[in-house]
């Protein structure tokens, strides 16, 4: 407690900074990555059951976003006001699978028929082939040169409808993740307390270090520039820290 009331009023600033910052971003990371959901645009849409259906839901671009999924293999999306769907993913019974055993699928908006062919699980992402066995392409959105918009797939579409890969992936059942990273957090954690011994400890090393080289190290003063930089350190420690903190938070 001696070291604390010798301190000055900004090293006892950065002192209660650093512990609150600690403090408060252990609560925010606990917060957010409790929060397991749907990964949807950089966006996370929590799932929830509602009358034997699944819900996502969460906001992209600002807006609410909801996903509803059957267990028929519907889909219905809503963002803001503007609706999509139902979309509908059934398996072509009549038609024989490939030798890795996968099945012919369909993908219906409405009655309009999207996509009929294969479906390949590629790491994370599934990649889609045509019934003849061509590749359908990526699920980028693109701009035409009159506005309008395409999938990688070759639809004309409007930028807020989810891709057809999007529809599979709910279909089947997405894998779930959270925001955050708490290795950030420790590793804020640990500028703060190496932050905080400097403070608490500001003379010994160098007096120590002294010691070998003059006789009588005691009495060293240490100049203004000597405090001022130490104060510069410790700030700019201090805003390293809630970077770190900050950066694992996305």
């Amino acid at each position: 407690m001696e070291r604390i009331r010798r301190l000055s009023w900004h090293q006892k600033t950065m002192l209660v900074a650093l512990a609150v910052m600690t403090v408060v971003f252990a609560f925010a990371y606990h917060a957010i990555t409790s929060r397991e959901g749907f990964e949807y645009r950089e966006q996370i849409l929590i799932p929830e059951e509602q009358d034997g259906t699944t819900v996502y839901t969460g906001r992209v671009d600002g807006e609410e976003a909801r996903f509803t999924v059957w267990p028929e293999g519907k889909v219905t999306y809503r963002q803001g006001d503007r609706a999509f769907g139902p979309y509908t993913v059934t398996e072509d019974p009549a038609a024989s699978p490939r030798e890795d055993g996968a099945v012919l699928l369909e993908i219906h908006r409405g009655t309009d028929l999207l996509f009929r062919g294969w479906v390949r699980q590629a790491g994370q992402s599934l990649w889609l082939y045509n019934e003849d066995g061509s590749l359908v392409g990526t699920s980028a959105v693109t701009t035409n040169a009159d506005g309008s918009y395409i999938d990688g797939y070759g639809n004309r579409i409007d930028p807020l409808e989810p891709d057809l890969a999007t529809i599979l992936t709910l279909v089947e059942g997405p894998a779930l993740t959270h925001r955050g990273n708490w290795v950030f957090w420790w590793i804020g954690a640990a500028v703060c307390v190496f932050t905080v011994l400097t403070m608490l400890f500001a003379d010994e090393p160098i007096r120590r270090w002294m010691s070998f080289r003059i006789d009588n190290w005691k009495a060293i003063r240490f100049s203004d520039w000597e405090r001022t930089s130490r104060n510069i350190s410790w700030t700019v420690f201090t805003v390293l820290a809630l970077l770190f903190y900050l950066v694992g938070l996305q």
